[in-house]
């Protein structure tokens, strides 16, 4: 699910209607409905991308909105990009270096945002409210061109 509104204006109300319009369109689906809320957090390529706190908190606020609702056929899916080149590009809502934000994406501490920090941690809202971990990973060889099929060479994706 992609949020439709930033990060930080993910409230009570807005998760109300966002659950209530995930169970209406669900009502007559009897499986585990399995909800992947924003993935690819950790990528700079979505509009939510980069912002551990501000989706820690919103992720926690989507569960606990399911949880309100009793419903035992949802179940919440983490799901971050493949942290290979991790931190990729700067996102432009990204914290700023020098910002307590920043500071949660410099896992190592040594003052830098680099590929030396953790491409998962600073996003993961608990274990209390992730049922199911998933990962993200595309192949493409591009390099910026137009996109073709292609088969990834053995171990490209490992």
């Amino acid at each position: 699910v992609k949020p439709t509104v930033p990060l930080d204006q993910i409230d009570a109300g807005v998760v109300r209607t966002f659950v209530a319009e995930i169970e209406k369109i669900s009502a007559d689906f009897r499986g585990q409905l399995l909800v992947r809320f924003a993935p690819d957090m950790n990528g700079s390529w979505v509009d939510w991308g980069q912002q551990p706190a501000a989706y820690r908190s919103a992720f926690r606020a989507v569960a606990a909105g399911f949880k309100e609702t009793n419903d035992a056929g949802t179940v919440m899916v983490w799901q971050p990009y493949l942290g290979r080149d991790y931190p990729f590009d700067r996102h432009r809502n990204a914290p700023a270096p020098g910002s307590d934000g920043f500071a949660l994406l410099d896992t190592n501490g040594d003052g830098a945002w680099d590929g030396a920090d953790n491409a998962y941690a600073p996003y993961y809202p608990g274990d209390d409210v992730v049922e199911w971990v998933g990962l993200s990973a595309y192949h493409d060889d591009t390099a910026g061109q137009a996109a073709v099929n292609t088969v990834p060479a053995a171990g490209e994706l490992t």
